[in-house]
């Protein structure tokens, strides 16, 4: 009888390690199976990166671009600016050489506060404003 309870034991914890191997061979393949899906995601997570990363070295390079035209382009106006200014500038020099010289008189309107130039020879102004300016 003994050896009959050696062999329904033995038959038992065989079962047992059996159901124990079967469910752990089931976690096995479902770890395994997680395992997939994660390295998938970060696959996708690192590829979704580096697709981002190029797309702001794009919009970085976009940008200093529009920067430097921008900049190009206020420059252009800053320069435009000061050559009208310095135009200016030299017509007003040119106007106050010609009231120091008698060649224009600036009457006052009744208010008091429009000047009107008046030219005593046309022909003198006209003969000293020749030059151009390129504003």
């Amino acid at each position: 009888m003994e050896l009959h309870q050696i062999d329904e034991k033995t038959i038992m914890f065989r079962k047992q390690a059996q159901t124990k191997m079967d469910a752990e061979k089931a976690s096995l393949h479902a770890l395994n199976a997680e395992l997939l899906i994660v390295e998938r995601d970060r696959r996708d997570a690192a590829s979704k990166v580096e697709q981002c990363e190029q797309e702001v070295g794009l919009m970085e390079r976009f940008i200093e671009e529009e920067r430097i035209k921008t900049d190009e382009e206020i420059d252009k106006i800053v320069d435009g600016f000061q050559k009208f200014e310095n135009a200016i500038s030299v017509e007003i020099c040119k106007l106050n050489l010609f009231v120091e010289e008698g060649l224009i008189s600036c009457a006052t309107t009744t208010a008091g506060t429009t000047t009107v130039p008046s030219v005593t020879s046309a022909s003198t102004l006209t003969a000293n404003t020749e030059e151009k300016i390129d504003p």
